[in-house]
């Protein structure tokens, strides 16, 4: 407006010549013109909050005319009301009376609501307008789904309809589906009970009129849609985790009343519960079979074939005897194992060029000969042609490694604690939880005075007594489900509850207190009964053997209580540890023991430092009242006014230009922040370029608003590490703007980069003024930095739990204006919630990035998995009512205002990624890598040769079939198979023969004890270790090959797994990680007739068969090709 007014005023003013009225109007026109096109875009930038209707309205039901009718689907009654057609469905036209609703607001201006009725062209000038007046009242009214258009759902048999920005709901309605609606209407009072669609003002809020949870069975499926029970629709959309429906399988659904043609309901999430459709007993049947025909033909033919633990360096054979009995001459035509050439370990001999007589009494002899090329037990088809008949054998074969012991002899379990004498630790604690001690000295000496202190939060006794017994021998036996039905009956109802406003206090609380009741109890392994510490300068020091690689680790700041052991009055000390040197810990306790420890035996318990535990009870203390229901548990969309005009949008600049369409689409929907404050997420499958996504965003906020602060979290240091890196990178955009926020057990590890160590900070949370500053700069960090030190810097960095250090320093509310969360689905909901209670949630921003399909946190108990605490809160809000896709309004199906989704995939080649991609992300990943580089093309031919596939040089997804056996140290809980570790073992030694490095290598397996048989292999064989470890170590990892062990090859023990997450089986985000992680080749070694039993990984193994990239063991009957030689 004010650009127009002076072109006005120049054009009119300060013109000497004389312009003619032509020109004049020109000119009129042209700015009039400009005025309405800037009118229009700023229009669009303003999202107008719907007018919520007073409660004690009055509604009036009036008449007028309509005088303008405007191109932007707007009209104006009696010159004076406006009103917006888009919820209109009548056809209107200038003149034309009608009959409408409306109320007044605060101001007494009157709001139309809706037009109900058309009464025809008005043809006189003087019209009385007729107004009858009614209470506005909150009604249900019910009614079918019609059908939708983009965000608006039409009624059935009505001209009702609403847009879902504008109410409150619980799923996504379709065409079909029944709603119970709770609106706003009209009601009249001399008709009480007379109300109907045409009265209503507004829709509120909707939800299904009916909904069951339910098992079924699929009854048909095809491709895109199927019925359960042939009562119950779904279509791909429902199904959870990557899962490929087929007749036949149980299913576990719920769904809600709907008219899906011969269906009367619809499921809206669908889980499988068992796949297997029972498969014929082939090889027994077929040996009867056979056996029979023998005996009718009055054939002799040598059964069983068995080659039994035959050693893998050498061969063995089997006189095979074909004896006429009957005196018939049968001709013998020639011999085939069905089996495929590269996977067939039995050879015949003679081969038959010819067809051979056997003649009555006599005897053919065949030799069959085993050449072993890989371990466990298999099954080999041998099938005799007759002239008019066939006859089958099936050779059985198993195949060992002499070589290589098959028990875990020298590696030890030393932090593992039988049943018993665990439940004896937890018998101690409990009696020892009042025990005095002389207190020690801490690594860092807290400050008498601190702007906000975190309540101590002890753990209950109702939660001890709950949990005592919560141990390894309990989860493997029947008291497991005896303790978890006690815990939910009979202590604490609301962990069986679903999480809400109301219970969400109180069920955190619960679960962390469980949770630490379980991290106590494995701190406690590493109890020593009888212990000498040795004096080590100011320090008194303890060797723990194997601590590098023990879990829990022990770090800077836990406690240790020591007590002489010959002598019964002595007094407990408690002590801190100060420092940990690979498997030594120093530690510091009272002057008094260090001057009278004299080098007796004393007993060592160690306690965990529990201020991670304190600081995540306290946020959830501050949830509520900081963040509010909407945050915590969105149920409508919130629209807001754009935090950055369009125009300063559009023209702003890249900090980095190769960033694909998504990757800008997220950074311009977070600057516009139109549904503050409801969390933006960055949803990230692997290799995508989420980190690159988040740190534009970092960068453009910082350019583009200028008065931002923002605060950024990870679950970990090394996420935290990645972005102050990748940060720093463009210092000379950003000086002096950046702080990284670490703990002080950091300090003295190798866990900090050189190149971020001027950007690292320790905290002093003493109030300021209150003592001497104690700042000083040591090997480049900045050690105990003041409130005012770390408070001036733009961007701060952190872990979730290390930035709870900040909510004692006493920072105002506002301080940070963005919240930016990295990794969030690896993070607990009240991790995540202690520095997201930092936003203001009137002005703030809170983004999240991460990947809900991928691993979450991990969680100790077992009875706080049971209640999901391993569910993110990333994971549970995209399950809410705003984050749920909408296929019908958006292409992706999620709304562009809240999420987006990367879909360019750098990392793997499309070999690897298509099938993860079908399974977990609804088919939308694309490969963007170049696959000519030299280094693939390298890693292609190597796993070509490995498999045969000279002709296929694709890379992807290879199976190595394995029917080896699982086995279980004495001293441990965990796993390991001796046959898929020596296969993955020599497997890798190949690759190094073809001149892959072990950098190019991971090998990732669900169990400890095969991650140490398998060190323990390399070892044996002298040859250099490639990574080895869980999914949960290479989560965020990438390598060119992955070797995937899945150890099982027993059914008797998956139900136990299933139950307690161990293992691949019933793991969809473990299945996820493990294939995601490999660029080039996954090489999968499992056992098919266990591993099968998964769909997921059923998928995996058909996949793998129908491409020609399997190998090894024969398959289950369900898998079976017919391959002749």
């Amino acid at each position: 407006m004010i650009s127009y007014l002076l072109s006005f005023f120049k054009f009119f003013f300060n013109n000497n010549s004389e312009e003619d009225d032509t020109k004049k109007e020109d000119f009129l026109a042209e700015e009039l013109l400009n005025l309405e096109i800037q009118y229009e875009n700023s229009r669009s930038e303003i999202k107008v909050t719907e007018q919520e209707i007073p409660r004690n309205a009055v509604c009036f039901q009036r008449t007028g005319i309509i005088t303008y009718i405007g191109e932007n689907n707007y009209v104006l009654i009696d010159g004076m009301l406006y009103y917006e057609l888009v919820n209109c469905t009548l056809n209107l036209n200038v003149n034309d009376k009608i009959l409408y609703l409306c109320y007044k607001d605060s101001n007494d201006a009157i709001v139309v609501v809706r037009i109900l009725e058309n009464m025809g062209v008005s043809w006189t000038d003087d019209n009385e307008v007729e107004e009858n007046s009614f209470k506005v009242i909150e009604h249900i009214l019910v009614g079918e789904v019609d059908y939708r258009q983009d965000r608006f759902v039409y009624i059935k048999d009505n001209d009702l309809k609403f847009s879902l920005d504008n109410v409150e709901g619980t799923m996504i309605p379709i065409k079909g589906d029944w709603l119970e609606m709770k609106c706003t209407v009209q009601w009249d009072e001399d008709k009480p009970s007379d109300i109907s669609v045409a009265q209503v003002l507004e829709v509120i809020s909707f939800r299904p009129l009916r909904t069951k949870v339910k098992s079924a069975t699929i009854t048909q499926w095809s491709d895109d849609s199927g019925t359960c029970d042939r009562q119950i629709y779904f279509n791909r959309h429902c199904l959870q985790n990557g899962e490929e429906p087929k007749v036949g399988y149980k299913v576990m659904v719920e769904a809600i009343e709907s008219n899906q043609g011969l269906c009367s309901w619809r499921a809206i999430k669908m889980a499988i519960l068992d796949n297997n459709v029972n498969d014929p007993v082939v090889l027994k049947t077929d040996n009867d079979v056979n056996l029979n025909l023998e005996k009718e033909k009055n054939l002799d033919i040598t059964y069983p074939l068995q080659f039994d633990k035959v050693s893998f360096h050498e061969t063995a054979s089997i006189i095979l005897n074909i004896t006429n009995n009957s005196n018939e001459t049968y001709t013998f035509n020639k011999w085939i194992i069905l089996s495929k050439k590269r996977d067939s370990q039995v050879n015949i001999k003679p081969y038959l060029s010819r067809p051979e007589n056997v003649y009555p009494g006599q005897t053919f002899k065949l030799t069959v000969i085993c050449n072993p090329k890989f371990l466990g037990k298999t099954n080999e088809c041998l099938v005799m042609l007759f002239r008019g008949f066939q006859v089958k054998r099936f050779i059985e074969i198993n195949i060992v490694d002499n070589n290589v012991s098959s028990t875990l002899n020298g590696i030890s379990y030393t932090n593992f604690k039988p049943g018993n004498d665990r439940l004896a630790i937890m018998k101690e604690m409990r009696k020892k939880s009042n025990e005095s001690f002389i207190p020690g000295v801490r690594p860092v000496k807290p400050p008498a005075f601190v702007p906000v202190r975190v309540g101590n939060f002890p753990i209950p006794d109702k939660v001890w007594c709950a949990v005592l017994g919560d141990s390894d021998q309990t989860i493997y036996s029947s008291d497991y489900k005896t303790i978890l039905n006690r815990i939910e009956s009979d202590f604490f109802p609301c962990l069986s509850q679903e999480l809400n406003i109301n219970n969400y206090i109180d069920k955190w609380h619960t679960l962390l207190y469980m949770e630490e009741v379980q991290a106590n109890i494995n701190m406690r392994a590493y109890d020593m009964p009888k212990a000498f510490l040795i004096q080590s300068q100011e320090y008194l020091s303890l060797e723990i053997k194997g601590l590098a690689e023990r879990r829990p680790s022990l770090v800077k700041g836990d406690r240790v209580i020591v007590k002489d052991i010959w002598n019964d009055s002595a007094p407990q000390f408690e002590g801190y540890i100060h420092l940990v040197k690979n498997d030594m810990i120093l530690m510091k306790f009272h002057q008094q023991f260090h001057e009278t420890y004299s080098g007796s035996d004393v007993s060592v318990e160690f306690h965990l430092n529990r201020s991670v535990f304190r600081r995540s009870h306290q946020a959830i203390n501050l949830a509520i009242s900081n963040l509010g229901p909407d945050i915590l548990f969105p149920s409508r969309v919130l629209p807001h006014s754009h935090q950055l005009p369009l125009d300063k949008i559009k023209t702003m600049n890249w900090f980095n230009e190769n960033l694909n369409v998504r990757q800008k689409a997220a950074v311009t929907n977070i600057l516009l922040g139109e549904c503050r404050p409801l969390p933006y997420c960055i949803y990230g499958p692997p290799g995508t370029g989420k980190t690159i996504t988040v740190i534009e965003t970092i960068l453009q906020i910082l350019t583009l608003l200028p008065d931002s602060r923002i605060l950024v979290a990870t679950p970990s240091n090394s996420a935290a590490n990645l972005i102050t890196e990748r940060l720093v990178e463009y210092k000379n955009v950003l000086p002096n703007s950046i702080i990284r926020l670490i703990a002080n057990y950091l300090l003295d590890s190798d866990n900090i980069p050189d190149s971020i160590k001027p950007y690292c900070a320790t905290l002093d949370i003493a109030r300021e003024n209150t003592a001497k500053s104690k700042h000083i700069v040591k090997d480049g960090v900045n050690i105990n930095c003041s409130t005012s030190y770390i408070g001036r810097h733009r961007v701060t960095i952190g872990t979730c739990c290390c930035l709870g250090t900040l909510a004692q320093m006493g920072l105002p509310k506002g301080h940070f204006t963005h919240i930016i969360i990295d990794e969030a689905g690896q993070a607990t909901e009240p991790e995540i919630m202690i520095p997201m209670t930092f936003i203001d949630k009137d002005s703030g921003q809170i983004i999240l990035a991460g990947d809900p399909m991928q691993l979450g946190p991990v969680i100790l108990s077992k009875y706080c998995q049971e209640f999901n605490m391993d569910e993110s809160y990333l994971s549970r809000i995209l399950e809410t009512f705003p984050y749920q896709k909408d296929y019908d309004a958006y292409e992706n199906g999620f709304d562009y205002r809240l999420v987006t989704k990367l879909n360019d995939n750098y990392r793997s080649l499309k070999e690897v990624l298509t099938l993860p991609s079908e399974m977990f992300y609804d088919a939308s990943l694309v490969p963007r890598i170049e696959r000519n580089q030299q280094w693939i093309t390298k890693i292609l031919n190597v796993t070509s040769e490995i498999f045969d596939t000279s002709n296929d040089k694709s890379g992807g997804i290879y199976v190595y079939g394995i029917r080896g056996e699982n086995l279980r140290a004495a001293d441990s809980p965990s796993w390991y198979n001796p046959h898929e570790a020596s296969m993955v073992a020599l497997i890798t030694c190949k690759l190094y023969k073809n001149k892959v490095v072990p950098d190019e290598i991971g090998i990732i397996t669900p169990y400890i004890a095969q991650i140490k048989h398998l060190r323990h292999l390399f070892e044996a064989m002298g040859v250099q270790q490639p990574k080895i470890g869980t999914v949960e170590e290479f989560q965020g990892q990438e390598r060119p090959i992955i070797l995937i062990s899945t150890v099982r090859s027993s059914a008797s023990y998956i139900s136990e797994d299933i139950k307690h997450t161990l293992g691949f089986i019933k793991n969809p985000k473990r299945v996820n990680v493990s294939l995601t992680r490999a660029q080039i080749a996954v090489l999968l070694f499992c056992d098919p007739h266990v591993l099968s039993k998964d769909h997921l990984w059923n998928r995996v193994i058909l996949q793998a068969v129908n491409e020609d990239k399997y190998m090894g063991c024969d398959l289950p009957f369900k898998f079976n090709k017919i391959n002749t030689v």
